[in-house]
């Protein structure tokens, strides 16, 4: 948990630190915050606009920041769903935003469109099968990041790289730290297809191909242990074949993405407030 006096970060008349702009989103963080419990009696909580930025197991909490006024006037900043006390706020009654109450948030989205993400970039990310790493499709952009999850674990560790590749790390470290301090909901987890997802798709190629010998290898190879291993095996065995398999394994792919957007735009994660606080 870190301990905050706000005042450590905002120049002496209260205003942002000009000269150091990395330090801003922390900064919005404290407002929204002191904004949401100035006024709290004690021992009492308020939900606030932020969103929490932990990753148990790796994936990103979904859950909102709350803030508690504590009995000595401290803040508590937590997440009720990772059960996580992310911040102390000490000092904080003489800030700019002590007083004040937050002003509605304006919200005109703008619906990120299917062409502004690559369908195929996005079938890639869910057919992602590497523990260690997440991917994020950027709300604003369409951009799609892969990040190993051992970038996230040095920010939040402050530990040293256990990965081999440093400048692998280095490349992904400053994509990590823009999805790990942003509180505006911009970056949304693409969680790879489950496993009986991809059962499915494999499945689904056998019904595609004539009867016969590689049909029925096949057939065995998804009904024996180790199914995906045995499957690809067996597809080296006829290059013909193994072609015809990459494509319909693309198109399945395509189709899964296409499918993932229209959830997502239908719950509304496909939307970003293209205004501010004002």
């Amino acid at each position: 948990m870190l301990y905050v006096d706000p005042w450590c970060l905002l120049e002496p008349d209260g205003s942002l630190p000009l000269q150091q702009p990395q330090l801003w989103p922390k900064v919005m963080q404290l407002a929204e915050a002191i904004q949401a419990g100035w006024d709290l009696p004690r021992q009492t909580t308020r939900q606030t606009l932020l969103l929490c930025t932990k990753r148990p197991q790796r994936k990103r909490c979904p859950g909102p920041l709350w803030v508690a006024r504590q009995e000595d006037d401290r803040l508590l900043v937590f997440c009720p769903v990772c059960n996580t006390e992310q911040m102390l706020i000490q000092n904080w009654q003489s800030t700019p935003w002590a007083g004040v109450r937050p002003a509605p948030v304006a919200l005109e989205p703008e619906t990120l469109v299917a062409d502004q993400v690559d369908l195929d970039q996005l079938a890639e990310a869910l057919s992602l099968n590497f523990e260690d790493w997440q991917s994020y499709l950027d709300l604003e952009t369409g951009e799609i990041l892969n990040v190993p999850g051992e970038c996230f674990d040095q920010l939040e560790e402050d530990e040293p790289s256990l990965f081999t590749d440093v400048d692998l790390v280095e490349e992904h470290l400053e994509e990590a730290r823009r999805i790990h301090e942003d509180a505006t909901g911009r970056f949304t987890a693409i969680d790879p297809l489950e496993s009986h997802e991809r059962f499915a798709i494999m499945e689904s190629f056998l019904v595609e191909l004539p009867e016969g010998r590689m049909r029925r290898q096949l057939e065995n190879a998804l009904r024996g242990r180790k199914p995906f291993r045995r499957f690809k095996d067996e597809l080296q065995v006829e290059p013909a074949v193994r072609e015809r398999w990459f494509r319909f394994e693309r198109e399945a792919l395509r189709a899964h993405a296409s499918r993932w957007l229209e959830e997502a735009r239908a719950g509304r994660e496909l939307t970003y407030p293209a205004t501010s606080r004002r």
